[in-house]
């Protein structure tokens, strides 16, 4: 069955190239950008999901590199293709691409000698083998590029460095050494060279994944564009423009908007840009004029002829998104909306359990008509929700059809839905739950109970956050319920986004920015763990090893002449990560485990083992962290024993050194006198993740650090710091060394909460996700901007723990 429907206004599908007629607004934007792509080898064009990134390239640019009016420089070949993965099908990103080429184009008789000499898999031998006289200047236009990043590292791997082939290789050098077993005809056909460009399209948000590609295409960045919202005369002409526009195609006859309607259109979906420019979402101002241009069609079924959109005609603004799904769900046949809304919710969308993301699935058709015909459906399903454009469809390499959810920003309205009549189920089973416990009593307990029921109903009218956060973590049970749930995946996403590039910004400064020292260089590269680039790694290993003092106590300070175990625990862990500590003039682990006091414990600095008072809980965490952190580098195995039994002496001083009713606090030194009541949140993170990383840390300990965090915080500014004050005196009157260490409080705190969530009851998995929430509502780019590198490493740190994504902070 064919969508038969045409709206002028395409809605929340992005215009095709067939659209290009009613597609108005853009004329600048598609003249720029097809210049810049005519000057450079690579483009990024990027924007906000819901600018018209997709229309752009579809009913802009598509067209005019298929004009054949164009000067024949700027004839290129498009090959538009999406390289995300298709649920029910294993195929590489790579593998699509070649697909997609031997569909589009036939490989050329005199390219078949290629065979014999290139890999069957190589990208260059595919682009030459489609290489003529009419074909040899390509575009490869890669829509929704963040797609890409889903796929194994191994797959990513391959194509960029198979992107870089054709990009930059004119002939690939096993060729090369193979000429002269070639025929002049062959020969002759490998020095004409083809050309080859490359369009992205991403969001914006996720523009900093193209870091991972730039060490094949280094200059990836070079061409970039951004499609920002529609300034007012730009959206006047994509308002009124295509109403004018008379074809029969389309559903109904031309139409107009009244002035004023049309200023309420203008003013309500007008937004603050951050350049502090006013503008239009593309997306917003299609939902609207395909409502009004519904609205005519519907007056047109009941006998009514309307030219003109009045201020009655214009749909509501508020909620717009939700209104759009909830008012094309509504225009079903009433036997199938049931059956759409579980059908979308089910089958076309994928949630990542590691990072809480959401979004589209793209599905093949025939592995959906199967699950339709079990459900019983005898209708058309997958044509019905085309025609109301919840779903779009897209041609795939073998002839059939691939469809997913017609736009990212309907992904929310179809997941509120869901939730509502899952929390309804949820409410019917705990009214049901009470009731039954209600009447097991007697007469007199039934009323108390019934002041109990109406409590709860108070209680749900009016608390929200414990509702929702009782209802998601009730949700998230099973296997899910090993790490929290986070409310706003998009805003710790930004803030991780924003926090990665400008670390790596200061990785290069690392050995060449006196101010970086060795201390903080180490969270730096512990925060970027994999993504450390081998620049940094050399530039890190030069600053470290041209700062230690190889001859005393193989040590790092970080003010003058005080060697610090604590800064030592923290470099020497770093060097862990990196897999260096061979490459040292000497072995921190050696000299760590030297200081280690006779409890177990370490100190801030080098002090004689029996002054064991100074055992500090911040220089203890981080020594132990850094052993454990380099037991993969040492092979030799009586080595590693030793390195063994100096991590457990430690944990256990931790264990016998805990505070509170609940024990799972600490302070920093727990053996000095009148010191001992002054707990530190702060440190109570760090023990209880060091604990867990070395696998010291029970069920039970982890249970008692979620139960403090019922007694909630006074602060949930991340930037927040506590403060040690110990003086260290050799003698009554001698002061040895004064600690002063400021600790970071909220990122610890969420760290040591990722790690003790898997062992927590329901309620304090309750508790945990409302205080994370609670810190991430109030966390912005904004407030971090200014803060020194150390600081936003540990922020760093933090977060991405809280992310998931295979991060360890070990």
């Amino acid at each position: 069955m064919e969508n038969t429907v045409t709206y002028r206004y395409p809605g929340v599908r992005p215009f095709a190239e067939t659209d290009s007629d009613v597609f108005f607004g853009r004329k600048e934007d598609v003249s720029k950008l097809y210049k810049l792509i005519m000057l450079e080898k690579t483009v990024i064009l990027f924007g906000k999901s819901g600018q018209g990134k997709s229309s752009i390239l579809n009913a802009g640019i598509l067209p005019m590199l298929k004009d054949k009016k164009a000067s024949q420089r700027f004839q290129y070949f498009p090959i538009d293709i999406r390289v995300g993965k298709v649920e029910g099908k294993e195929e590489s990103p790579l593998k699509k691409l070649i697909l997609k080429l031997n569909e589009l184009l036939p490989d050329t008789e005199e390219s078949a000698f290629l065979e014999d000499y290139c890999q069957p898999d190589s990208l260059w031998l595919h682009i030459k083998r489609k290489q003529s006289i009419e074909h040899h200047r390509f575009i490869l236009i890669f829509d929704q590029f963040e797609e890409f990043f889903a796929y194994k590292e191994k797959d990513q791997f391959t194509f960029r460095w198979e992107l870089a082939e054709i990009l930059t290789t004119e002939i690939p050098q096993h060729l090369h050494e193979n000429m002269d077993k070639m025929s002049e005809a062959n020969q002759l056909f490998l020095s004409k060279h083809f050309d080859v460009k490359i369009v992205f399209a991403i969001r914006s948000d996720r523009l900093s994944l193209f870091h991972s590609i730039k060490d094949a295409i280094p200059c990836i960045f070079n061409g970039q564009y951004e499609i920002k919202g529609l300034r007012h005369e730009q959206a006047k002409e994509a308002i009124i423009e295509p109403a004018r526009i008379n074809d029969e195609k389309f559903t109904i006859h031309t139409f107009e908007y009244d002035p004023a309607s049309l200023n309420i259109i203008l003013s309500e979906l007008t937004g603050i840009q951050e350049d502090g420019k006013e503008t239009i979402e593309a997306f917003h101002l299609q939902i609207i004029c395909q409502g009004c241009e519904i609205k005519i069609e519907d007056k047109l079924k009941k006998g009514e002829i309307d030219a003109v959109i009045n201020v009655e005609d214009l749909p509501e603004f508020k909620n717009l998104y939700e209104q759009y799904y909830t008012r094309q769900i509504e225009r079903l046949p009433g036997n199938l909306k049931g059956q759409a809304q579980e059908f979308l919710e089910h089958e076309f969308i994928f949630e990542d359990e590691r990072t809480g993301e959401k979004r589209r699935l793209s599905v093949d058709g025939n592995i959906l008509r199967r699950k339709i015909a079990e459900t019983g459906v005898k209708e058309d399903l997958l044509a019905i929700l085309e025609n109301s454009f919840l779903i779009r469809r897209e041609a795939n390499s073998v002839g059939g059809f691939n469809y997913e959810i017609s736009h990212d920003t309907i992904l929310e309205p179809i997941l509120k839905e869901r939730d509502k009549r899952v929390l309804h189920a949820f409410m019917d089973k705990y009214y049901k739950v009470l009731l039954k416990k209600v009447r097991r009593k007697t007469t007199q307990k039934l009323i108390a109970g019934g002041m109990l029921i109406l409590l709860v109903s108070w209680f749900l009218a009016w608390k929200w956050d414990p509702l929702y956060f009782n209802y998601i973590t009730y949700m998230n049970s099973g296997e899910k319920r090993t790490k929290p749930v986070i409310k706003h995946n998009d805003k710790l996403n930004a803030v991780v986004s924003y926090l990665t590039d400008d670390l790596k910004n200061a990785a290069k400064q690392i050995n060449h920015d006196t101010s970086i020292l060795p201390w903080e260089s180490s969270q730096i590269i512990a925060a970027l763990n994999k993504e450390v680039s081998d620049s940094a790694k050399e530039d890190f290993y030069q600053l470290t090893s041209g700062k230690i003092d190889a001859n005393q106590c193989c040590c790092w300070n970080e003010r003058k002449n005080e060697k610090d175990l604590g800064v030592t625990g923290w470099v020497t862990s770093s060097i862990g990560i990196l897999g260096l500590l061979k490459d040292y003039p000497c072995n921190s682990i050696d000299s760590l485990m030297s200081y280690q006091l006779e409890d177990g414990s370490w100190s801030m600095v080098p002090i004689e083992k029996n002054l064991t008072k100074y055992g500090s809980t911040y220089a203890t965490c981080h020594v132990l962290r850094a052993l454990h952190n380099n037991l993969p580098n040492i092979s030799d195995v009586t080595y590693r024993r030793k390195v063994e039994q100096s991590i457990n002496a430690g944990a256990e001083w931790l264990l016998k050194n805990r505070f509170g009713t609940t024990p799972a606090l600490w302070n920093d030194y727990p053996k000095v006198k009148n010191y001992e009541s002054l707990l530190c949140k702060s440190l109570s993170g760090l023990a209880i993740h060091t604990l867990n990383i070395i696998r010291y840390a029970t069920p039970e300990l982890n249970r008692n650090w979620l139960s403090n965090l019922k007694k909630s915080e006074d602060t949930t500014d991340i930037g927040y710091r506590e403060r040690s004050g110990m003086l260290y005196q050799t003698s009554a009157s001698r002061v040895y060394y004064g600690d002063f260490t400021r600790h970071l409080l909220i990122p610890w705190i969420i760290i040591a909460t990722v790690d003790a969530y898997k062992d927590g009851n329901f309620e304090q998995q309750v508790a945990a996700n409302m205080h994370l929430n609670k810190i991430l509502e109030r966390l912005n780019k904004e407030t971090i901007a200014d803060y020194p590198y150390f600081t936003k490493a540990e922020i760093l740190i933090a977060l991405r723990t809280l992310q998931g994504n295979g991060f360890s902070f070990n």
